[in-house]
């Protein structure tokens, strides 16, 4: 196994994953043990362990300390989120949901349970609300009015708005326009149960998805796409989400994988061959069955489709037998099964070979899909022979297993109104991996997009289409609802559903054309100089970070331990401290908030726990506190968070 492939932690060891065969079957499962507590199968616990019970709720005894149960009155909703389990008021970490959902179990060894007087629930990213969001899109004009009165009217105190549509400037051109090639778009389907999945209690899921792909007949670079957590079916008569996989009688499957056809067209325009892969077994099974909550799955999922479209693309014959069926499908039939979810399609086996590059890799995964490329990146380094993955782009992801990524180029799109992934853990992809965390020479950065809820990117997560809603589930908050009292409110700042899926499409197409296709006219949408396409610039605004590759900037010091060369005079400390007050597991370093702060965790989102990785030291950084009117700030430079840069050169 690669020594790079490392969480994050204080004397960098590996990280204790993965072995792969070449073929990339995974033989070894386990992503990580969990922190204080574990998810735990429900139903193990025996009547004669019992030491503590309430009302719907049970500690007893097991071989791994005590397994905590808990009853709910109807199943959770279907979300990226994942469910903990908090014993009077301590928080035991991941929960896993029985096979009905209405159960939830987690195992600790801490002793206090024992004595437990009460037993709740509550979302990884905070609150216990199983409200959701409108199932109806609000006017697009009303929508429009609301943006022209938040830029109108300004901020506080006569300031100017807090709302900045436009940025630093316009790209020279723009990634979804600037492809004029022709292509052609097929789905494939080998059936419902026709791949073995890794580490999901021995389930077989579907191995299906959507090609974009140029039609002149040469190599091109590859992206794959692989979407979230979402319902996998929806009900035929009243057009819910549903559980299960295979979808049950009465219901029809949810093309997640089918939701990003802006980014797909353009790059296919542009000269990419894209994937878009379907995963709705994980979805269906991942907190029930998995230690991870799917993050390895899907992660090898990634890696199995690379093994097809590597077999695909040099000519060979590919057969997966699908257990529904119990037929064995090429992928000639897997295509013409594809027509009947897109009846345009096409292609053939013998077209599609010869299409792909293979020495220019690229991934984006939305929300548990942006967590599920970030791991089939990472697991692909203990490979043999591993793939040539380039960049990797992680839409509002989730980020549960603090997995941290060298060698590849890595950005990270946040929603600044996500209901969902609400505490913006994703960031971890970028804060975890700077300041020297490897000595690699690749550029890292965050984008954060206002107005953008988490959903909105894909559209079949979008209203009308069946089981979707707005995620932000708050319809009358002032600045990201979509009621008739938000949209009036002066402070609104949510985009249409268009407008949301035209940014995601332009940075998703834009992010590649330039990590892979080496466009400098995008450039500048991922390097902190904050220029935008021109199909967004007069409505979108986005703020972007970054670090730059270690070739072209100097790295004078980080505020990440005590330095010589950080100094403070006058009225003021400053002192290396790590977490929020009891948010994340004890080390050396004194927390930077303490008890009462009123900060919230989505304000710190640096600081949420690494559920799979325990002991995990998590972002230390230099806390200043001005204990007068005087004094100077650390030297030699700002911010006192992360590292000074000197990019002169």
């Amino acid at each position: 196994m690669s020594a790079r492939t490392r969480v994050r932690t204080g004397t960098r060891i590996p990280r204790p994953v993965v072995a792969l065969a070449a073929a990339g079957a995974l033989v070894t499962a386990m992503l990580g043990a969990a922190g204080p507590a574990s998810a735990a199968s429900p139903g193990t616990e025996t009547a004669s362990a019992q030491v503590a019970s309430g009302d719907g709720w049970t500690v007893t005894r097991s071989a791994a300390g005590y397994t905590v149960s808990l009853r709910l009155g109807s199943p959770l909703p279907i979300r990226d989120d994942m469910p903990e389990l908090v014993a009077d008021g301590l928080d035991l970490g991941p929960a896993a949901e029985s096979a009905d959902g209405r159960t939830l179990t987690a195992t600790t060894t801490d002793p206090a349970v024992a004595k437990a007087s009460s037993i709740a629930w509550q979302w990884s990213t905070g609150g216990s609300s199983t409200a959701t969001g409108p199932t109806s899109l609000p006017s697009a004009a009303d929508q429009l009015a609301a943006q022209r009165r938040t830029l109108a009217k300004g901020g506080k105190d006569g300031h100017p708005s807090p709302y900045h549509p436009g940025g630093n400037g316009n790209t020279p051109a723009d990634p979804t326009t600037v492809g004029h090639g022709s292509y052609t778009v097929a789905d494939y389907d080998f059936g419902a149960q026709s791949i073995a999945l890794a580490d999901i209690g021995g389930i077989r899921g579907e191995l299906e998805g959507r090609i974009y792909v140029p039609t002149d007949h040469r190599p091109h670079p590859l992206v794959i796409f692989l979407h979230g957590r979402h319902s996998s079916c929806y009900n035929t008569t009243t057009l819910k989400g549903a559980s299960g996989w295979p979808c049950p009688a009465g219901t029809a499957p949810i093309l997640s994988y089918a939701g990003y056809d802006g980014a797909g067209k353009a790059l296919a325009a542009a000269g990419y061959t894209v994937v878009s892969i379907s995963a709705n077994a994980i979805n269906a099974n991942d907190n029930q069955r998995s230690p991870d909550d799917g993050a390895g799955t899907r992660g090898q999922l990634v890696l199995d489709t690379l093994t097809m479209l590597k077999a695909v693309n040099a000519g060979h014959s590919v057969s997966y037998h699908d257990d529904v069926t119990g037929q064995d499908v090429d992928f000639d039939q897997a295509l013409a099964a594809g027509r009947s979810t897109y009846p345009e399609g096409t292609m053939t086996a013998r077209q599609f070979a010869g299409s792909l590059d293979f020495n220019s890799i690229g991934l984006m995964g939305h929300s548990r899909g942006g967590e599920g490329v970030v791991t089939a990146a990472t697991l692909n380094e203990g490979l043999p022979h591993p793939w040539a993955i380039k960049s990797v782009f992680a839409l509002a992801p989730i980020d549960f297993t603090r997995v941290t990524l060298p060698d590849v180029i890595t950005t990270t799109l946040l929603p600044y109104c996500d209901g969902d992934v609400s505490d913006q853990q994703g960031q971890h992809f970028y804060a975890d991996s700077r300041d020297g965390t490897f000595a690699d020479d690749v550029q890292r950065s965050d984008i954060w997009v206002m107005g953008t809820d988490h959903d909105f990117y894909n559209t079949s997560w979008t209203p009308p289409y069946p089981g979707a809603s707005d995620d932000w589930s708050q319809a009358d908050d002032p600045v990201c609802g979509t009621s008739a009292t938000a949209l009036a409110s002066g402070q609104n700042i949510r985009l249409t559903a268009a407008q949301q899926y035209q940014v995601g499409s332009a940075y998703i197409a834009g992010f590649f054309e330039s990590s892979l296709g080496h466009q400098a006219a995008f450039q500048g949408m991922f390097d902190g100089s904050g220029t935008e396409p021109p199909s967004v610039a007069g409505y979108a605004d986005v703020r972007t970070v970054a670090q730059q590759p270690a070739s072209t900037r100097s790295d004078i010091t980080t505020f990440q331990s005590a330095s010589p060369q950080v100094t403070a005079t006058g009225d003021v400390t400053a002192a290396v401290c790590a977490n929020k007050y009891g948010r994340t597991v004890p080390e050396p370093l004194p927390d930077c908030t303490l008890p009462g702060s009123t900060l919230t965790n989505q304000q710190v989102p640096y600081w949420t726990p690494a559920n799979y990785a325990p002991n995990v030291p998590l972002n230390p950084m230099t806390h200043v506190t001005w204990t007068g009117t005087g004094g100077g700030s650390p030297s030699p430079c700002r911010p006192v968070s992360g590292t000074c840069h000197d990019t002169t050169r």
